[in-house]
């Protein structure tokens, strides 16, 4: 399952928090078939890419956040 636009609104608005240590965001299952709803991630090799783009986000909006209190 890759993420949807509500997940990087998500992962968006932890980073614009201005939080420098994020932790528990996401509920993620240990493998697809663990998953609670069809929405989760799971962790795995496939999912390498999902994750890293979500991290991209959530770094790009804290930078934007710090960015505007630092001006």
């Amino acid at each position: 399952m890759t993420p949807t636009e509500l997940t990087f609104r998500r992962w968006r608005h932890f980073g614009a928090s201005g939080a420098k240590l994020i932790g528990a965001v996401r509920q993620f299952a240990v493998c697809h078939e663990g998953r609670a709803n069809p929405n989760q991630l799971a962790i795995g090799p496939y999912a390498i890419a999902d994750l890293s783009r979500l991290r991209e986000a959530l770094v790009e909006e804290h930078s934007h956040a710090v960015d505007r209190l630092m001006t």
